[in-house]
């Protein structure tokens, strides 16, 4: 049984040298909601998914955290000081987020960050608002808002799909997603060998791949409703992608490179998928009827 449950994957976080460049993609292009920020540093920028899953954005500075991964869990005193007593380093906080709400980041058995903090649960950012370039600033006294009806997005992506890190050996990383997190291995749709795959309960997926000459970077993937169009989209605006290809899964999927360098993954949305005949071990390992595991 595990020690700990994870609600959901709360935020993914990528740095980015600047906004100017790296917002139009996330907002004009993909059609990322802007959503005032609760951390206090002037150049991040937070936007969300129609299901509240955040992508961040942030500047490169000397207080930029790396690319990290942040779950909600219920009782995050109970995390902390089980953290704390395994001997992991905490590497920020816990510290009390402009949201109200807790945090605390660690390293992962291979040296990726990960971050916690609380559930669903009120907030408290009324006094906040956003400009069309990620800038949170206290609300006017007036209570007015900065105007965003220009923003006029070419597609609108539907929520998170998976956020994929690199690991060494499952046998060291898994145990803590699996054992102390809490989350559900479940049948890879990648035929990669070092591919595990595993969920938080509302869905979204959180891919660890160790070394081998098919390993991509880490990166997040988003599900889009209009697969075609988007594709479409990506070659007239001259971007290199990595795809279509036709995931184990039944769905296409492909990958491109946001302004800075980040890997940016696209599948379609919710509906039927073709994986009945996988199952998985406890390590991750997928297996086909009449293949060797995966």
């Amino acid at each position: 049984m595990p020690e700990f449950h994870m609600n959901r994957v709360q935020h993914w976080m990528f740095p980015v040298e600047d906004r100017f460049k790296a917002i139009p993609f996330y907002r004009d292009l993909l059609g990322l909601h802007l959503v005032p920020a609760f951390e206090t540093s002037p150049g991040v920028a937070m936007f969300e998914t129609d299901d509240g899953t955040m992508i961040h954005l942030s500047e490169r500075t000397e207080r930029t955290p790396p690319t990290h991964i942040a779950f909600e869990v219920d009782d995050f005193d109970a995390l902390h000081a089980r953290l704390v007593e395994l001997g992991h380093e905490i590497v920020n906080g816990p510290v009390k987020r402009r949201d109200g709400r807790p945090s605390l980041k660690v390293l992962d058995p291979d040296g990726n960050q990960v971050e916690f903090t609380t559930g669903l649960g009120p907030i408290s950012m009324d006094n906040l608002v956003v400009d069309e370039w990620g800038r949170t600033t206290e609300r006017p006294a007036d209570g007015s808002e900065p105007d965003l009806s220009g923003i006029k997005p070419e597609f609108h992506m539907n929520r998170v799909q998976h956020v994929m890190y690199e690991m060494t050996d499952r046998k060291k990383t898994l145990p803590f997603y699996r054992d102390l997190l809490g989350l559900h291995i479940v049948p890879a749709f990648e035929d990669g060998p070092g591919v595990a795959m595993m969920e938080t309960d509302d869905g979204t997926m959180f891919h660890l791949s160790e070394p081998g000459p098919r390993r991509p970077p880490a990166h997040v993937a988003f599900e889009v409703d209009d697969f075609d169009a988007i594709h479409a989209r990506f070659v007239e605006l001259g971007y290199e992608i990595d795809g279509p290809e036709k995931r184990g899964d039944g769905r296409p999927a492909m990958k491109v490179k946001d302004p800075d360098g980040n890997s940016v993954e696209f599948t379609t949305g919710p509906g039927p998928i073709s994986i009945a005949d996988r199952t998985v071990d406890e390590w991750g390992r997928t297996h086909i009827p009449g293949k060797s595991g995966i």
